[in-house]
């Protein structure tokens, strides 16, 4: 289920990147109408894609006996979701380079994908405490043996996500540096989820 979901997400995302490669050579691409449409095309395969992993996620938990099926399935799409949080932003070697666009349009989508995940985060944290934590104070645990991770390190993924996303929200422009510098804590995100 979930490896065969993996696969089929990560072939249709090299199959996009290979499309817009394409694209840009045969020069469909610098118009804004032709980024317009890529860029939504892009959103849109991006729910398509997280709605079917969702979906085969949610069922391989079920065929397995897992609890917390939802709140698991929401994991597995907000771990995805970094991979497209972190797609576009490398600036000299990124999606946005190899399909002839510019790296200042893709951070738009690097912001929309980043909200997203979070949102994703956040659904899958609440589900993991009130359907698999045995009480309120196990947030705080760090037996791996009862909860397969420990969840003290998924609430520490999640409040380390939440503070990169408000501070690029609020100090992106007016504290370029320390928007810049906090942004180093994604390292944490990535690490701790």
């Amino acid at each position: 289920g979930r490896v065969v979901g993996g696969v089929i997400y990560f072939v249709v995302l090299i199959i996009w990147l290979l499309v817009g490669i394409v694209l840009w050579a045969k020069e469909a691409l610098v118009s804004r109408t032709g980024l317009a449409a890529f860029g939504a095309v892009t959103v849109a395969m991006y729910v398509v894609l997280q709605a079917m992993y969702f979906g085969v996620s949610y069922m391989d938990n079920i065929a397995s006996g897992t609890t917390g099926a939802t709140a698991r399935a929401f994991g597995s799409i907000a771990a995805f979701s970094f991979m497209w949080v972190l797609y576009p932003v490398p600036k000299h070697f990124g999606v946005a380079f190899l399909v002839g666009s510019s790296y200042e349009r893709a951070v738009p989508y690097h912001a929309l994908f980043a909200i997203l995940a979070l949102l994703q985060l956040t659904a899958h944290f609440i589900a993991m405490a009130v359907t698999v934590l045995d009480n309120s104070n196990d947030v705080f645990s760090t037996d791996h043996a009862r909860y397969h991770h420990a969840p003290l390190f998924g609430f520490l993924a999640w409040l380390t996500m939440l503070l990169v996303v408000v501070v690029a929200l609020v100090a992106r422009r007016p504290a370029y540096a320390f928007f810049r510098v906090f942004h180093l804590l994604w390292i944490v995100v990535v690490v701790f989820a």
